[in-house]
């Protein structure tokens, strides 16, 4: 997210007016959105973003280009219809497609990647599972990984990917060559610079891109508000309980959770 209730925007005559808002650069289903950052913004300035010190730098044309340390690729992009695309390639086991793919900072997935564009069905094992909310309504599809991910200048080995049901994009016109989408946690591994004016951005290795990629294996994810911790004693010396004193991992040898009223851990 990025916050402008601090910003200032110089006017023709000279004037800095405040401007007010939150506007999306990554999705966070935690905030409310007021808008959303797109070409006519970037096209005139020239923007930095950090991801992992989460900060956006943002810079006139006519102003001296950004210090960069440490080497940045360079990847040319296109538009369509206001849209940045870069060209990729997803490795899926002995098949490989090639194609345009979406940049898109709004996603938290790493990839997705549209079956019917690629002729190829998702190769086994994936899972079933809600992708999130497009122009369209819900969108479902499976998830799963591939072999590779290749930038040209940097491939990701076994990346996680999703594959949305065609329905979720009917009535929506999509660039003929685009096969997919590249979003937030691929993304974040880079230090990113747009330059948009220039069609490229520049893209700089950070210390964790090569980190595996993992999909939450827990299950189930508990969410209690109101949990009360409710510890008993129990003197190493002595089998008689102490009940309802505060819980010491230094002295004490078990704890035992309370959720209204009823032990469920221990």
């Amino acid at each position: 997210m990025l916050d402008l209730s601090k910003a200032k925007v110089k006017q023709e005559d000279g004037k800095k007016t405040p401007q007010r808002g939150t506007m999306l650069l990554v999705d966070d289903e935690r905030e409310n959105i007021d808008g959303i950052i797109g070409m006519q913004f970037f096209k005139h300035l020239r923007a930095k973003i950090d991801y992992r010190h989460e900060y956006i730098q943002i810079r006139s044309l006519s102003d001296k280009p950004f210090r960069t340390k440490g080497k940045y690729y360079s990847v040319p992009i296109n538009f369509f219809r206001g849209k940045p695309f870069v060209t990729a390639k997803v490795h899926l086991n002995d098949t490989i497609a090639q194609g345009s793919f979406l940049l898109d900072s709004g996603s938290s997935d790493a990839i997705w990647l549209f079956e019917n564009k690629i002729g190829y069905t998702a190769p086994t094992p994936y899972f079933k599972d809600y992708l999130g909310y497009g122009i369209n309504g819900d969108v479902f599809g499976k998830r799963g990984k591939v072999t590779a991910l290749d930038l040209g200048f940097h491939t990701f080995k076994e990346p996680k990917i999703a594959y949305p049901d065609a329905g979720a994009f009917q009535n929506i016109t999509m660039k003929p060559d685009r096969i997919g989408s590249i979003g937030g946690e691929i993304l974040s591994r880079f230090k990113i610079i747009i330059a948009y004016a220039e069609q490229k951005v520049y893209l700089q290795l950070l210390s964790h891109v090569d980190a595996p990629f993992y999909y939450n294996m827990s299950g189930i994810d508990l969410q209690y508000d109101g949990v009360k911790i409710i510890a008993t004693n129990v003197p190493k010396a002595s089998s008689k309980a102490m009940p309802q004193k505060s819980y010491n991992p230094n002295t004490s040898s078990s704890a035992e959770l309370f959720l209204d009223g009823r032990k469920t851990l221990k």
